[in-house]
C-alpha cells in the first residue's frame, strides 16, 4: 500500500527552527513551548518577515469571527518575545507603534518535498511444509500472527492518547486556582486603555491607587506604592518583567475603558515566577458604581493571594474613602495633574482637589492632596516656604480629623513640618 506524506515547510532564523505542518518551534533541536495562538502569531509574522502586518489584520487571522480585545494579542506578542529571548543577541519582533507588529530577522525558507510510503501487507504467513509438518499447526501460527498484526499498534496508541490528554490538560485546564504558597509581594500596575485612541490616563492611574491603597492595609502583604509603579504606563509593557523589576511575586494589571456613564475593568493577577494567571475577572458598572468594582477586585486579589483577614482588615479592604463619583473623579484627576510636578499642574491639581472637597467636605483624601499640592509648590521652589507650608500643614491636620489612620496624610504632615517647621 502506498502512502503519500505531506510536504514540510521550514523557516530558519537565528538558533530557531519552525516546522509549519509539525506546528513547532525548534532551537538547537530543543522544542519552545507555545500555546497554539502564539504559535499562530509567530507563523504569521514569519511567513511575512520584513513587511507591516497591522493589529487588526492579526486578530482577523487568530480570532475569525470573533470579537477580542487588543489585549490579547499584546499578550501573546509578550508570550513570543519571552519564548525568543533565549538569543539575547536578536531582537525578532519590532513593535510599529500604534499600527502593528514586525519581523525583521533573516529568514530562509524551505520546503521538503512530500516523500512515498510503501507498505507490504501480508494477509497470510506463508511457510514451507517439510515432510511430516501438521498443517493444523500451520493454521495455528497464521491465527497469532493475525492477531499480533491487529495488536502490536496498541502501545503506539496508548502513548499517543496520553500525550493528547497531557497536551489538552496543559493547553486548556484552568488556570485560575490559588496558588499552593502564599504570595507576599504585590505591584498593581497602572491600568491601560481597552482601546488607545480614547485612554484616560488619569481615570487608569486613580484606579491603581485606589487598588494600591486598599491593599496595602493588608498587613500580610508588601505592596509597592504609586510612585514606583507610575512608570509603567507603556501600552506594550510586559507585566512579568516589570514585576521582575520591581522585586514582587505577584501583579496586577489590567485594562479600563469609560464610555459615557459607562466603565469597563478587566483585570487579571499574575504570578510572576511562571507568568501563570491565578485570577482574572470583568467588571461593567456604571461610573457611579466604579467603588463596586474597586470593592470586588480588592476582595478577590486578597482571597487568591491565600490572605487570611482579620476583621479589621477586611473593613479596610471594603473602606470606600468617598461615596460620591464626582468627587471621586475630581481626585484622581488632581493626583494625575499633581504628578507631573509643573507651576502649572499643581495650580489645576489645587482646582481639582478643591472641587472634590466642594462636593464631598468629608473627603479626607482630597485634603491630603491639598497638602501635598502646597508642600510641592514650596519644594519645588515655585512659592517660598514660608507662604505655602502653612497651608500645607492646614490641610494635612484637617485630613487628619477626617480620617486619623490616613497614612497619606501623616506623610502629608510630616513634609509640611520637614520643609519648614523643623
Amino acid at each position: 500500500m502506498v502512502m503519500s506524506r505531506q510536504a514540510k515547510r521550514l523557516y530558519e532564523f537565528g538558533p530557531f527552527s519552525i516546522d509549519a505542518a509539525e506546528r513547532v518551534l525548534i532551537r538547537d533541536g530543543q522544542v519552545v513551548q507555545l500555546t497554539p495562538k502564539a504559535f499562530d502569531l509567530l507563523l504569521v509574522l514569519v511567513e511575512n518577515t520584513g513587511h507591516l502586518v497591522e493589529k487588526d489584520e492579526l486578530m482577523r487571522i487568530l480570532w475569525p469571527d470573533t470579537f477580542v480585545e487588543e489585549a490579547n494579542l499584546t499578550n501573546n506578542i509578550s508570550l513570543l518575545r519571552k519564548a525568543l529571548a533565549v538569543d539575547t543577541a536578536h531582537q525578532y519582533i519590532e513593535t510599529v507603534a500604534r499600527r502593528g507588529y514586525r519581523f525583521v530577522a533573516e529568514v530562509a525558507e524551505s520546503v521538503e518535498a512530500p516523500t512515498e510510503l510503501i507498505l507490504e501487507e501480508r494477509n497470510r504467513l506463508r511457510l514451507t511444509l517439510e515432510e511430516g509438518d501438521n498443517p493444523e499447526s500451520v493454521v495455528e501460527v497464521s491465527r497469532r500472527t493475525e492477531e499480533g498484526k491487529r495488536f502490536k499498534w496498541l502501545p503506539v496508541v496508548a502513548v499517543a492518547v496520553a500525550l493528547a490528554i497531557a497536551y489538552a490538560a496543559y493547553y486548556f485546564w484552568p488556570k485560575h486556582e490559588a496558588p499552593q504558597q502564599p504570595i507576599k509581594s504585590i505591584a498593581v500596575l497602572p491600568l491601560k486603555p481597552l482601546v488607545a485612541e480614547s485612554r484616560d490616563e488619569a481615570l487608569e492611574m486613580g484606579m491603581a491607587d485606589t487598588l494600591i491603597m486598599r491593599l496595602s492595609n493588608l498587613g500580610q502583604i508588601t505592596v509597592r506604592p504609586l510612585s514606583a509603579v507610575r512608570r509603567y504606563t507603556d501600552l506594550e509593557q510586559d507585566a512579568v518583567r516589570a514585576g521582575r523589576e520591581l522585586g514582587v511575586e505577584s501583579v496586577l494589571e489590567g485594562n479600563i475603558q469609560r464610555s459615557g456613564d459607562q466603565v469597563r475593568v478587566r483585570v487579571r493577577l499574575v504570578r510572576v515566577a511562571d507568568g501563570r494567571p491565578l485570577w482574572a475577572s470583568q467588571f461593567d458598572e456604571k461610573v457611579t458604581s466604579v467603588f463596586a468594582a474597586q470593592d470586588s477586585i480588592s476582595e478577590q486579589v486578597a482571597h487568591f493571594l491565600a490572605v487570611k483577614l482579620t476583621g479589621e482588615e477586611r473593613e479596610q479592604l471594603a473602606k470606600r474613602y468617598t461615596a460620591n463619583a464626582e468627587a471621586y473623579q475630581a481626585y484622581v484627576r488632581g493626583r494625575y495633574v499633581w504628578s507631573k510636578r509643573t507651576h502649572e499642574s499643581l495650580e489645576r491639581a489645587i482646582e481639582y482637589f478643591k472641587q472634590a472637597i466642594a462636593i464631598d467636605p468629608q473627603y479626607a483624601l482630597a485634603y491630603a492632596g491639598l497638602a501635598d499640592t502646597y508642600n510641592a509648590l514650596g519644594g519645588l521652589g515655585f512659592f517660598s516656604q514660608k507662604e505655602v507650608s502653612p497651608k500645607g500643614r492646614e490641610m494635612a491636620k484637617k485630613a487628619l480629623e477626617l480620617d486619623d489612620n490616613l497614612a497619606e496624610a501623616h506623610c502629608s504632615l510630616a513634609a509640611a513640618l520637614v520643609d519648614y517647621y523643623l
